[in-house]
């Protein structure tokens, strides 16, 4: 209130602070030296606009504790509490900064909003997020391989033949990865950086040739349309 009061007190002698949108206000924030630190808080700044749709257009300081609950809430029933921590923190701390070193805010909407808490609310049994992981049974294998639509069959294969290589670094592969001569690719990997060389087996060396074919032009990666969506965020 006491905030409000002087801005106030400056618009009426011209000499009022802009408060900016939410959007404005994420998109000057400097990004960081690390870039995939910088990749995920740019992403969770993308997923928390598009879920407050025209309300990221109004001043930052018209959001609030509810909206960034109901946020949580909807992003831990759509993806795990491990991103859903990610994304609590990076806002968290955006609103820190609108809040203690610019003065735009006078309370930070996103830091009552317990991700543990609400993740036992949402599904008691499963609230410490300690998932159960099972392996594949031979159908289900089967059908990712054989019935998944084009091109994801060929996705899953490429991981599965590779060892159960990330679905992201699959995406992203380039063609140049690929020694044909000695039946092996080498790639760094996105999330460890290391580099890592693997043979391709038969099975897989059939596919990729037949994929080879199928695109008809020279491209730089193995799938160009999901290599952009992967690389687009």
């Amino acid at each position: 209130k006491a905030l409000d009061a002087v801005r106030s007190v400056a618009e009426m002698h011209g000499t009022a602070t802009r408060i900016p949108t939410l959007r404005e206000f994420l998109a000057g924030i400097p990004a960081t030296t690390s870039e995939s630190s910088e990749k995920n808080r740019r992403r969770s700044f993308k997923v928390f606009m598009e879920y407050l749709g025209a309300d990221a257009d109004k001043r930052i300081d018209s959001i609030t504790y509810n909206q960034c609950r109901e946020f949580i809430r909807e992003q831990l029933r759509q993806v795990s509490r491990k991103t859903v921590m990610q994304y609590h923190t990076y806002i968290m701390r955006a609103f820190s900064d609108a809040q203690d070193i610019h003065g735009l805010i006078t309370r930070n909407p996103m830091r009552p909003v317990s991700v543990a808490q609400e993740a036992k609310m949402i599904n008691p049994e499963r609230g410490a997020d300690k998932q159960e992981k099972e392996v594949f049974t031979p159908q289900e294998m089967y059908r990712l391989l054989h019935e998944a639509p084009a091109p994801w069959c060929n996705i899953v294969a490429v991981s599965f033949y590779l060892g159960g290589l990330r679905i992201g670094d699959v995406c992203t592969m380039r063609w140049d990865a690929i020694n044909w001569g000695r039946a092996e690719v080498t790639l760094i990997e996105e999330k460890t950086k290391r580099c890592r060389r693997l043979p391709v087996i038969p099975p897989l060396m059939d596919i990729l040739q037949q994929m080879k074919c199928e695109q008809g032009r020279q491209e730089e990666y193995l799938f160009p349309m999901q290599a952009h969506m992967f690389l687009g965020g």
